[in-house]
């Protein structure tokens, strides 16, 4: 069996804007990133509406769904809803059982370190963010082969060709600045973790990662490595991406393969109408796309938000959006 994991909030609620409000002022700014209390991230426009209605239509394979929260649950979410679709609602409690003292938090990272500890969790999951949605069918074949996971994204050298040739200048603040700020994934630090020179790291797609419960143990069976990760209740830039941990041990020690690109992604803080709808055109009639990723939906203009809603409404064949 196969279960799915997704991870949702709503930073709109008064009590969790409360709560965030108050952590932040008396947060460490040192290492955090920028956008680490940027509303958008804490943003809900029911994009978990679209992404746990298209795992039901197009997921067949998946057994339960674990929604886990920070004691809130979506409007939509009646019980008989909750029964039909076999969702468990997973409080940050329950992940922190043990380590209280962490709590609240307000970073995916963080929270994410933590999922493997949900109860009863299958040994095989998927996981998913909130804003990614399965618009055509997958197979469990999709995302494991045997004993091995598929992964979507694609191999990143850690060093260009211009980084080379300025390595092989005199070093300066310049140059010294420019490598190190810019890091490689966003912040995270996966060489430093495998301990050894890598000259290239896997880079993962905005898309869904499988995952086995027994590997994020392995990864933080270090109480101390454990609890250097979730000292952080914003995201910061000495932490490291769960997910992209597992990935690269899986593919570096042989327990995991690339698999194709099949997965669309739409920034909408970055995106012009016309681009969405040829876009959208796109994945209409590109049934090798299994998912997209849209991303700051909130900061979409009011038409591409309709565009984009209406393709999903027709994707998988809904007529309301249940929270409006």
């Amino acid at each position: 069996m196969v279960d799915a994991i997704v991870t949702w909030v709503d930073g709109s609620d008064f009590m969790h804007k409360e709560k965030r409000a108050k952590y932040r002022s008396i947060a460490k700014y040192e290492n955090d990133d920028p956008d680490a209390n940027e509303e958008t991230r804490f943003a809900d426009n029911n994009e978990i509406w679209y992404c746990i209605n298209s795992i039901r239509k197009y997921a067949l394979f998946i057994n339960k769904i674990f929604l886990v929260t920070d004691n809130q649950k979506p409007s939509w979410l009646s019980r008989k809803l909750q029964e039909d679709f076999n969702i468990e609602i997973i409080d940050h409690s329950v992940l922190f059982t043990g380590y209280e003292d962490f709590l609240p938090t307000f970073n995916s990272q963080t929270i994410e370190s933590m999922v493997y500890r949900i109860p009863e969790i299958t040994e095989r999951f998927i996981y998913f963010n909130d804003d990614v949605i399965l618009i055509n069918p997958v197979a469990e074949s999709d995302f494991f082969e045997r004993d091995k996971l598929i992964y979507r994204g694609d191999w990143q050298w850690k060093v260009s060709i211009k980084q080379k040739i300025s390595s092989l200048l005199p070093l300066n603040d310049t140059f010294i600045l420019k490598r190190l700020s810019k890091g490689f994934v966003g912040y995270r630090n996966e060489e430093e973790y495998f301990k050894k020179s890598r000259y290239r790291l896997f880079k993962l797609a905005h898309s869904l990662h499988p995952v086995k419960k027994s590997l994020l143990e392995q990864i933080f069976a270090d109480e101390a490595f454990l609890k250097q990760q979730l000292k952080h209740r914003f995201r910061n830039k000495t932490q490291f991406w769960p997910f992209s941990l597992a990935a690269n041990a899986a593919l570096s020690s042989g327990l995991a393969k690339r698999g194709p690109n099949d997965y669309g992604y739409l920034n909408c803080n970055d995106i012009s109408v016309k681009q969405v709808k040829m876009w959208l055109d796109f994945f209409e009639k590109n049934r090798k796309v299994k998912t997209i990723c849209i991303q700051s939906l909130d900061m979409a203009s009011p038409l591409i938000k309709k565009m984009i809603i209406e393709f999903l409404e027709r994707r998988l064949n809904l007529i309301t959006t249940k929270g409006g």
